[in-house]
């Protein structure tokens, strides 16, 4: 059972609402403090959207989807760095980094692909460190089960 702290704010929403520019606003806004996780950004090509870039906050940064790009995993027509998004989401969401506040853009798809990933992440969900965080609206798995969390909590 996923557990979550207090303090966490998790934002949902249809896809292209405008969560993500909201999260990146939210973390320009908080520059003073010790922000870690990471963002992404719409790779848009020809006025359709092709896929996505993902920005570590304290690392990497890259494209994480793309319809041009064979990867080995998928996400619909989108090959995805899954390789890259291990790597950002480890490097960034250390809890034995002082942070003030974590920012995950977004608990979905990709990070239920890896059972580590989903640990990590109810790791830091689980802490006192506050979280801002964007939860896939549909689905079933992980993300379905910390929007639920979040619901049932008193």
């Amino acid at each position: 059972m996923i557990q979550t702290a207090a303090s966490n704010l998790l934002l949902t929403g249809p896809s292209g609402v405008g969560k993500s520019f909201l999260l990146q606003n939210v973390v320009k806004q908080l520059a003073g403090l010790r922000c870690r996780g990471f963002i992404s950004e719409i790779i848009v090509d020809s006025s359709m959207r092709a896929g996505w870039r993902l920005q570590g906050l304290n690392s990497e940064g890259g494209v994480l989807a793309h319809t041009d790009v064979d990867f080995s995993h998928r996400m619909g027509k989108y090959g995805v760095d899954f390789d890259l998004f291990t790597r950002i989401v480890r490097d960034e969401l250390r809890l034995d980094v002082p942070a003030d506040l974590f920012v995950i853009d977004e608990i979905g798809i990709i990070s239920s692909w890896d059972p580590k990933v989903e640990a990590l992440i109810e790791q830091v969900l689980s802490s006192t460190v506050p979280v801002v965080a964007i939860v896939r609206e549909k689905g079933e798995g992980f993300a379905s089960r910390v929007r639920f969390k979040e619901r049932r909590r008193d």
